[in-house]
């Protein structure tokens, strides 16, 4: 049943259960005031924004306005809206045609009904973001995984999608994908000779993983492909292989993450977009670190709540570096790539870990055209070092006033 603007300017809704707080009466009246805006031609909302809204709790003290009542309210809304939609697109669609990259996002699943249980819409939201990325040749799912996707039920109404929707559409991909391959027919994933992952690769963006999942560390991800674009300006040396080996820990306890499954198709990607590069001329051997740049090199403490490396592990690891530099310690390139350091006492600051092994990766990089066991050529010996290295230099940029 449809609403007119007067329904909506109207509307009224019951206070929740003793005991429980209920949606936002405020943010509830200013979303369908909207609502009934744009039915009117006076604001140009759209059934996905009104299926993504989210309200918040209901002030301290006050019960708001019932969930469910809302949510169903806004059911009616949206299909309003999409019913409106529909009257203004020509018949000229065939009865079924093709899912295409740019479809994917303007798919819109309604809510479950009352006591019906839905799909976890951020689960269903992420294999579509997989979905379109197939179809633009940048993911490889087939027709068997798509069948195969299955989706954890959602704690709250509002949160959900219904399950026939989701599952009709999955199905209907699936059959095309099939029909594609028995055709034999180029589909959109083979017209596209390379993915388009180029130079911009650290301006990917992934979601935080969902609750449960699987996710990487986000300074681990993002310093490889740092390394990665700088592979494809010609300034470093990664290989595909050693894309398809990368592994990452698991962010720590509280920290942010990246979700593994973006992650991966991005890596995936990548791997064939260095196959694809043009050959390039030999670079030129980037200069050596010397036993001064080891020297003067400073970091910075961790930031509030996050825990680094011990300051004195880490400066007694330079200080021998430092001399291999200069013929007097015999630190092999093997070492840099497996030191390791341990968190410093409590009380104790300790160094920042991502500029460390920014550092080191630095180090390794320098360092990898001289045999592991090969010493570095000397050079004199600098006088001792009598301060820490939590100073700022020059070689890492000064942070940002933290208050």
């Amino acid at each position: 049943m449809t609403l007119t603007p007067e329904e909506i300017r109207t509307a009224a809704f019951a206070k929740p259960p003793r005991g429980e707080r209920g949606y936002s009466d405020d943010a509830v009246d200013a979303f369908l005031d909207r609502v009934e805006a744009t039915l009117r031609g006076k604001d140009t909302l759209t059934p996905k924004d009104i299926l993504e809204v989210r309200f918040p709790p209901a002030r301290w003290r006050r019960r708001g306005y019932d969930e469910d009542e809302v949510d169903d309210f806004l059911d009616r809304a949206m299909a309003t809206l999409k019913g409106r939609a529909d009257d203004d697109v020509p018949q000229e669609k065939p009865a079924a045609s093709r899912i295409r990259a740019a479809d994917i996002g303007k798919v819109v699943f309604k809510k479950p009904g009352r006591g019906k249980a839905g799909y976890d819409d951020e689960e269903v939201d992420a294999f579509l973001d997989r979905i379109e990325a197939t179809l633009r040749g940048d993911d490889s799912l087939t027709a068997e995984k798509i069948r195969a996707a299955r989706f954890k039920s959602a704690k709250r109404r509002g949160d959900a999608y219904d399950e026939d929707e989701v599952d009709a559409f999955l199905a209907r991909l699936a059959k095309q994908l099939d029909d594609d391959e028995l055709a034999d027919r180029p589909t959109e994933i083979t017209e596209r000779k390379a993915p388009p992952v180029r130079d911009k690769v650290r301006d990917q963006a992934f979601r935080p993983p969902v609750p449960g999942g699987r996710g990487y560390d986000e300074k681990q991800v993002d310093a490889f492909l740092a390394r990665v674009e700088a592979t494809m300006r010609g300034k470093d040396s990664i290989t595909p292989q050693q894309v398809a080996d990368i592994r990452f820990t698991p962010p720590r306890r509280g920290k942010p993450g990246y979700d593994a499954d973006g992650v991966d198709a991005l890596l995936d990607r990548l791997a064939l977009s260095l196959t694809q590069l043009p050959p390039r001329s030999k670079p030129k051997p980037m200069p050596m670190l010397t036993a001064e740049d080891v020297r003067k090199v400073a970091f910075h403490r961790p930031r509030p709540g996050e825990v680094g490396y011990d300051e004195i592990e880490v400066d007694q690891f330079l200080d021998r570096v430092e001399a291999t530099l200069q013929g007097e310690d015999a630190i092999t390139l093997k070492d840099v790539q497996h030191i390791r350091f341990h968190s410093p006492a409590p009380g104790h600051g300790g160094y920042d870990n991502g500029e460390v092994d920014a550092f080191l990766d630095l180090l390794e990089v320098r360092w990898s055209g001289v045999m592991p066991t090969e010493r570095l050529r000397p050079v004199p010996r600098m006088p001792p070092r009598t301060a820490p290295r939590a100073q700022h230099s020059g070689f890492f940029p000064a942070p940002p006033a933290r208050h």
